[in-house]
């Protein structure tokens, strides 16, 4: 990046990583504009479809993470998961019917599964808020609070 070293407080890096061909090299220069103690906020996904193709080479655990970014020089001062198992499922699901919807030969067909992905998102979503705190190991996203060593 075209700045000083420890030129900023705060670094945001959302949904970006799984871009990357060398997400550790990117830590490693967020570090170095970071000044001493400053904070990195990031995002990273665990459980997503394929998109921006061919630039998607990348999916998170909550261990990769702390070992890539420990690797950087940061100290994870919160990680949390972000959509558990109900989410990731909904979300599976609905991509699948939309998925369906596109791909369909009739268009009754690819109405039909255009419709119903909303629903399939929306009845995973209240499982979600009403049992969403399973802890699974099945989540959608990691949000991620860093400081710089």
């Amino acid at each position: 990046m075209p700045f000083a070293a420890q030129s900023f407080y705060t670094a945001v890096c959302m949904q970006v990583l799984e871009h990357l061909p060398m997400p550790q090299e990117a830590l490693i220069e967020i570090h170095r504009v970071l000044r001493t103690g400053g904070r990195q906020v990031l995002s990273a996904p665990q459980s997503w479809a394929l998109h921006m193709e061919p630039h998607d080479y990348f999916r998170f655990t909550p261990h990769g993470l702390e070992a890539l970014l420990t690797r950087a020089g940061f100290k994870i001062e919160q990680l949390r998961p972000c959509g558990n198992f109900f989410a990731s499922v909904g979300l599976l699901l609905s991509h699948g019917a939309q998925h369906l919807g596109q791909h369909a030969r009739h268009s009754r067909v690819r109405r039909f599964w255009r419709r119903h992905g909303v629903w399939i998102s929306r009845i995973f979503l209240g499982l979600e808020r009403r049992w969403g705190n399973v802890a699974t190991g099945n989540v959608i996203n990691w949000a991620v609070l860093a400081r710089r060593l």
